[in-house]
């Protein structure tokens, strides 16, 4: 019986993501199709794109990237737990669906569901997909943080760059400022790139939680190594980390296993 419940759980928590994915890539009317008109990067951006080689891609508007994971839910936390994430983005109308299956001891599974749609986010982590561990949803912490995490994975899309959401601010001669406006939200981070044009890093102050006491702490990406996936240059293994106030926690390590891009 136990394993039929899980079994069932399993399916429900699938069906509730196959039907979110097609909201996220439904089809919109043409006013919410904008085309991105010329526009005057800074230059370590510029770079970025032309070393990428998403300067000579069309604009995909599906993503899918599967990922391998290490977490560490706390900063105390001294083991890493394992598991395996795909997520799908949509580039032409901000929003990205991400899925984990996380082992954390023997026999013991969680399952987690972040979700990005019309300016909205969700997050949700259910034991055995049974039992919920945070669901979090119509909270505007949660919508910032959520829209401030799809800004920093752009790196996976960098044609995104170009986007008519996005505005660029030049800082020095390898970061510049991006500000994501979607929706009424309006978030922004630093992009760091090297002098070849190679992405380093992302930064951005985020919500930690979204509860009432919850504050912005510094959130970076920092990628470590690079390949390449259908002639596009794009960060294969990063660590997310939290700079908190007692010291920095170091809480994911994630590796593209694949990523494939459509229109």
């Amino acid at each position: 019986m136990i394993v039929l419940l899980i079994h069932w759980a399993n399916s429900r928590f699938d069906h509730q993501v196959s039907v979110e994915l097609e909201k996220l890539f439904a089809p919109q009317p043409a006013a919410w199709v904008e085309s991105s008109a010329a526009v005057v990067l800074p230059a370590p951006v510029q770079r970025w794109l032309d070393r990428s080689g998403a300067t000579d891609q069309p604009g995909y508007r599906k993503v899918k990237l599967v990922q391998e994971f290490q977490l560490r839910l706390k900063p105390e936390q001294k083991t890493w737990y394992r598991g395996e994430a795909t997520q799908y983005f949509n580039t032409v109308r901000p929003g990205f669906i991400w899925t984990l299956s996380l082992d954390i001891l023997p026999l013991v599974k969680i399952r987690g569901r972040d979700l990005l749609l019309d300016g909205k986010g969700e997050m949700l982590i259910k034991l055995w997909s049974l039992f919920a561990l945070v669901s979090e949803k119509n909270n505007p912490k949660i919508d910032e943080g959520t829209l401030q995490r799809f800004l920093g994975e752009m790196v996976w899309f960098p044609w995104m760059a170009t986007s008519p959401y996005i505005e660029w601010e030049a800082g020095t001669d390898e970061t510049a400022k991006a500000i994501l406006s979607y929706k009424g939200h309006a978030v922004s981070g630093t992009f760091e790139f090297d002098k070849e044009g190679k992405f380093r890093k992302f930064r951005t102050d985020r919500y930690l939680g979204g509860n009432e006491h919850a504050k912005r702490h510094p959130w970076v990406i920092t990628a470590e190594k690079h390949g390449v996936h259908q002639n596009i240059e794009i960060p294969t293994h990063c660590k997310a980390s939290w700079i908190l106030d007692d010291g920095h926690w170091n809480w994911a390590i994630i590796s593209v296993s694949s990523a494939r891009y459509d229109h």
